[in-house]
């Protein structure tokens, strides 16, 4: 068992089902679930289990088209919407690529992103000027935020696009995707949500917040393989957007295999193209039942009182965790330390795992983290 302070949100029996499925949290304290989640011993098992199958032949292809279809539907318990909503791609790039060029673009069209995104959103944006008449405009963050007037002043009604990530990967912050949103579609734009550090750790529901798509990836708070992700699309989407890409996977009838053109899915499907990598979602499959067994609100709960720990310890010690304002926080706590690199080197010989982003030491919690773990790692910052 281990040995730090649980997490007084959850159940004494919740917790004793994630000291079985995740055995390594024993002997580490894994504070970098914006990098990678710790998948649960579950996913692993299913992953062992199909490879085994391959083998020996005892796997059939209905079953991996089922398989399929119960992670698209586990999707949409979990982030909203139905089955129809999501398309499975291998990553949060190839998700928002996906989507980026299946819009149209008339002459002077613009792009609305910020200066805080990821690579995954920023990089196609910039390269969709080289096959359209795009303007890609950069909304600048002021102390590590963006406001809402910030991109309203930038949104006009030649913007095709607004793309911002829903936690920013760096310092955690936290926009109103809702209200940003609302903006977009006052001039008729689409609004692109990157999930991935948000999914499965904060509890929203992706029709309520009426973004166009979203996209994300199972490796960090879904806790699965990468190699695994989605794009979501809205049901107004689906006939005012043509993939730039088709594939057997992405049209009706699909096990037809006689010569002849097809007729694309109406749904987000038709975003799909080749064969996915079927063992990894054999893992997200597993990932997402163990994140729907546990309600989202308290899955929210979990992490947002250990991530609040860390601050308040943070600050007892008179240790700076940046400025963001109370209502732009997460799960994700941005520590300034003297020496960040020496910092970070020390942490990891004690087993306390963290990032390095943005020159501060990035600790991300997710609902299985304990009390313990914060205790562990200010106490380790506070004594170096």
């Amino acid at each position: 068992m281990r040995t730090n302070p649980a997490n007084p949100v959850l159940g004494e029996k919740t917790l004793a089902w994630i000291d079985e499925e995740f055995p390594s949290l024993r002997s580490i304290t894994h504070l970098d679930n914006s990098s990678v989640g710790v998948p649960p011993m579950s996913a692993m098992n299913a992953m062992e289990r199909y490879f085994k199958g391959r083998i020996w032949g005892t796997t059939s292809f209905h079953e991996i088209v089922e398989m399929f279809e119960d992670v698209r539907y586990l999707l949409s318990e979990l982030l909203g919407g139905t089955p129809s909503n999501y398309a499975l791609q291998t990553s949060t790039t190839d998700a928002i690529n996906a989507a980026a060029h299946s819009i149209p673009y008339p002459p002077g069209s613009n792009v609305v992103i910020c200066d805080l995104e990821f690579p995954a959103n920023y990089i196609p944006w910039f390269n969709l000027k080289s096959f359209n008449d795009v303007d890609v405009r950069v909304v600048k963050s002021r102390d590590g935020m963006v406001s809402l007037d910030d991109f309203n002043e930038a949104i006009d009604n030649n913007t095709r696009v607004v793309s911002v990530s829903h936690v920013q990967f760096s310092n955690g912050f936290k926009i109103d995707a809702k209200a940003l949103a609302k903006l977009a579609h006052d001039h008729d734009a689409f609004v692109m949500l990157d999930i991935i550090q948000s999914a499965g750790v904060i509890n929203f529901d992706l029709e309520a917040l009426g973004v166009d798509f979203a996209a994300g990836q199972a490796t960090k708070y879904l806790i699965g393989p990468i190699g695994a992700g989605y794009l979501y699309v809205r049901d107004a989407m689906f006939d005012r957007v043509k993939p730039r890409y088709m594939g057997w996977w992405g049209v009706q009838d699909m096990e037809n295999f006689e010569f002849g053109e097809r007729i694309p899915y109406k749904d987000a499907r038709m975003f799909q193209v080749g064969s996915s990598p079927i063992i990894c979602y054999q893992g997200l499959r597993e990932s997402l039942k163990c994140l729907l067994s546990i309600p989202g609100e308290a899955r929210e709960r979990a992490s947002m009182l250990v991530a609040n720990e860390i601050r308040e310890l943070l600050e007892a010690n008179g240790i700076s965790h940046g400025n963001l304002s109370p209502r732009c926080r997460s799960h994700v706590v941005s520590i300034v330390v003297p020496d960040v690199d020496a910092m970070h080197k020390q942490l990891l010989k004690q087993r306390i795992y963290t990032s390095v982003r943005g020159g501060n030491i990035r600790a991300s919690t997710h609902f299985y983290n304990s009390i313990g773990d914060a205790k562990t790692l200010v106490k380790s910052i506070e004594g170096f």
